[in-house]
Formats: structure tokens, sequence, C-alpha cells
């Protein structure tokens, strides 16, 4: 389910999660916020499923700043030090700004 997530594919997501196969871990929504696929982090985290803050770290350095947002309103777990730097990093400035201002 991990892969799955990913590489965005909520179908392949929901038919494992419905059938019990895979592994699904804290990577799956980590990895689904990297790459950029609110619809699966949505999913995931509705189901009650688990992720670190490099969810956060990895969607705000990729530039995707609606996950950065919806993370931040909907789950606990925060950012580490590396959102921004990794925002900065890849000229990110909408994300930098954007976590700059937030509380």
């Amino acid at each position: 389910m991990d892969v799955a997530a990913r590489r965005g594919r909520l179908d392949v997501v929901k038919r494992q999660y419905a059938h019990h196969e895979g592994g699904c871990s804290k990577v799956a929504m980590d990895k689904a916020a990297a790459w950029g696929h609110l619809e699966v982090v949505q999913w995931l985290s509705e189901h009650q499923l688990e992720c670190t803050s490099l969810a956060m770290d990895g969607a705000a350095g990729a530039g995707h700043l609606e996950i950065v947002k919806w993370l931040h309103e909907h789950r606990t777990e925060g950012s580490s030090t590396m959102a921004m730097n990794r925002a900065a990093g890849n000229g990110r400035l909408h994300v930098v700004k954007w976590c700059a201002g937030r509380p």
C-alpha cells in the first residue's frame, strides 16, 4: 500500500485496505504528501492511518502548499525545521512565506 500511496493510486490503496493486502505504514501518508497526492492523504487520514512530520516536510519541500495547509489544519504531527529548509532550498518561496506566517 505504501507504493500505491506514493504513486497516487487511490484505487489500489482502497482495494488493498479493503482486502488487507499489502502493508501500510506511516510511510504511505508521508510519501503521498511529498508526491502531491492530496486525495490519497485525505483518504488515509480519514481511515485513521498515521503519518510523521515527514509528510509536511516533504510536501513543503516539493512546493505542495495545498497539502501543507491541509496537514496543518487536520493533523497534529506538525513539521520539523526541514519543512522551511527544504522549501527554501528548492525555491518554493510561496511555501516559505506561508510557513513563516502561520501560528
